[in-house]
């Protein structure tokens, strides 16, 4: 009978990751967290772009909706400010009637509160109060800087850089006459 002896076999005991594998470990999520953020960042500001610019555009139809049942007359006495200006209408008294919900005057940028504090994320155009298309276009023709075309009369705005540096150019969304809805930097209404 053969007693068969074998070599007891080596242990390798290990219980865990060393000290060095766990700060390289967290090493690597930190730098891979570092390249993904500002990627998520970019893609939400052309979100927040995105939504606004439909949101100018449902409220560019609304205008369009009110000037055909008033005579191509825009919205009478009406401010961006109630608070400010309390003697004069919210801008979205006469146009919220012709949208679906409130939350189309909220541009997903504001992080100023304008609209919970005014109601409306955007700036009404008040220098074409009392106005009509018509009028708004002689008034300018053979201005200083020449004549303008209707399509470039702004109506609506953010009321701040929403959606970029302040004084880029591409700060703030634009609603013009036309119901095109365009990139602007801290517009300047034309005044009368």
């Amino acid at each position: 009978m053969m007693v068969r002896t074998t070599a007891p076999k080596a242990r390798t005991k290990r219980q865990g990751f060393t000290l060095i594998e766990l700060l390289v470990v967290i090493g690597i999520i930190a730098v891979l967290t570092a390249m993904i953020f500002p990627a998520f960042s970019k893609a939400k500001g052309r979100a927040n772009r995105a939504a606004c610019i439909s949101n100018l555009h449902q409220i560019g139809t609304a205008v369009e909706l009110y000037l055909g049942d008033n005579d191509a007359y825009y919205p009478y006495y009406c401010t961006s400010f109630p608070t400010v200006e309390p003697r004069r209408i919210p801008i979205t008294r006469p146009l919220g009637l012709y949208l679906s919900t409130p939350e189309v005057f909220r541009c997903s940028g504001d992080n100023e509160d304008m609209y919970r504090d005014e109601g409306t994320s955007y700036l009404w155009n008040r220098y074409q109060i009392e106005l009509n298309l018509r009028a708004v276009k002689a008034m300018y023709d053979g201005g200083v800087s020449g004549p303008i075309q209707e399509a470039y009369f702004p109506v609506m705005s953010d009321i701040g850089p929403y959606h970029g540096r302040k004084g880029s150019a591409l700060s703030v969304n634009v609603l013009f006459t036309s119901g095109r809805v365009g990139p602007g930097s801290d517009v300047t209404f034309l005044k009368p």
